[in-house]
């Protein structure tokens, strides 16, 4: 990951990511080591036994399930 990409990342997800789950992206993107899964996956909630997937889709749909994969990857 590098800055360029992550920045890159806040630009074309920012604004989606603030719609469906009402916070702002900069708020889980470290500048260097990109999306922070494991503090959004803590915020969001999700219940112990069942995947963070599996929760965002259920919960927010495909759409915040894709943004979420590309975010990580």
């Amino acid at each position: 990951m590098s800055v360029e990409h992550n920045a890159k990342l806040i630009g074309q997800h920012g604004r989606a990511f603030k719609a469906i789950f009402g916070e702002h992206l900069q708020k889980y993107m470290h500048p260097l080591w990109g999306f922070d899964i494991v503090q959004f996956d803590k915020e969001l909630g999700v219940p112990d036994g069942i995947s963070t997937k599996d929760f965002i889709k259920s919960k927010y749909g495909q759409t915040a399930v894709s943004m979420i994969e590309d975010l990580i990857s």
